[in-house]
């Protein structure tokens, strides 16, 4: 009888513990989409800065001008989210950032307000978290869901790996089951929200920074940067470069960074002296003629900047008009480049050049000799 007891008191606090736990889980998860929904709330500006570095490399640096809201269940501590009030000593809160392509971010650097390190939750916490948002959000959507939906799921959210627009996830989205596992009733289907959400944490990271409780309510300035591809330049273009490039434009597509995740976002394209950036341009908004007078800059200088506001994503990507001028550094290396490849491509392919040239060095040497 006292072992039935026990039994039934371990199993009680257990249930009760597992009740407490997805309360917590809901409430981090319902404050953290708030957060991602309505970004222009507390994000104020994004500045979106790109340098080129060498070849078809570049720095990618973003800064977020942004008041972190003041919400206790954004804090990691799941015991403190029941608080009616964020208190300077609660610790650390969690604050999404970024949307992020699932792909290694090279050189990958984040900074606060101060300069220090700005932490980041790893993949593993991460992938929980997005759990969390999709447990609040199926809770939205009045969705039954299989008990074991957060290990079948778990996998797929932590990867690295780009699932956008794989059959698997489609037949997720479509049928409810993840490979031959059920994630919810057949009868039971999120809404077009939640499948989105899904179907961008199949393809994305939702990149999560914690910063101090006592941070909360305060403008600051968060800061992340990594090494960024500006696209294959075909072999073509690398040989004819020297001899085409006099003043040609090179138009370089730039992948949108989330223009709409703040009330205002800056696009900022540095190219080196030698160089001017003809034009820079951000695309209209397609919802709306919300985009300002600054979306595009022509003022042909080594370093352009563009801006607008976005009610939501554009379809279509901002792009730079690259000219290399026919003048300074360029055109000296370029005159010299071109000297070369004449004069010894006559020498070495030109069977009368060749000849003579061989002919000469001999006289020289015998001439020498006598």
């Amino acid at each position: 009888m006292g072992k039935g007891r026990t039994e039934t008191r371990a199993a009680r606090s257990a249930a009760l513990q597992s009740r407490a736990d997805e309360e917590a889980a809901l409430l981090i998860g319902a404050a953290v989409v708030n957060c991602f929904v309505d970004w222009s709330n507390w994000c104020h500006r994004r500045v979106d800065s790109i340098q080129p570095l060498d070849g078809d490399q570049g720095r990618r640096r973003q800064s977020i001008d942004c008041t972190p809201p003041i919400d206790p269940r954004l804090l990691l501590d799941p015991s403190q989210r029941v608080s009616k009030r964020l208190r300077p000593d609660h610790g650390q809160m969690v604050l999404p950032i970024a949307l992020v392509e699932k792909k290694a971010l090279r050189h990958f650097d984040a900074r606060d307000p101060s300069g220090s390190p700005l932490p980041i939750l790893n993949s593993d916490e991460t992938a929980e978290l997005e759990l969390d948002m999709l447990l609040f959000m199926f809770r939205v959507d009045n969705v039954r869901l299989h008990p074991s939906w957060r290990e079948h799921l778990r996998g797929l959210l932590g990867s690295g790996e780009r699932n956008r627009g794989s059959q698997k996830v489609e037949h997720l989205l479509r049928t409810g089951e993840w490979g031959t596992r059920r994630i919810w009733s057949k009868d039971s289907e999120p809404q077009d929200f939640t499948k989105d959400m899904l179907r961008n944490f199949a393809s994305h990271f939702l990149m999560l920074a914690t910063v101090d409780a006592k941070q909360a309510g305060i403008r600051q300035v968060l800061k992340y940067s990594y090494h960024w591809d500006l696209g294959k330049t075909r072999l073509s273009e690398r040989l004819l470069a020297p001899f085409l490039a006099v003043g040609a434009l090179r138009r370089i597509p730039i992948p949108a960074d989330q223009p709409a995740a703040a009330r205002s976002y800056h696009l900022e394209f540095h190219v080196q002296d030698q160089f001017s950036c003809a034009a820079l341009v951000l695309p209209a908004s397609s919802g709306g003629p919300t985009v300002a007078d600054g979306h595009i800059d022509v003022s042909n200088k080594p370093m352009a900047h563009a801006h607008a506001t976005y009610a939501e994503e554009p379809r279509e990507d901002p792009y730079v008009m690259v000219r290399l001028p026919a003048r300074g550094l360029w055109l000296s290396t370029t005159l010299a480049t071109l000297f070369t490849v004449l004069l010894f491509g006559g020498i070495q392919y030109l069977d009368s050049a060749k000849n003579a040239w061989k002919r000469g060095v001999r006289n020289e040497l015998v001439t020498g000799v006598v």
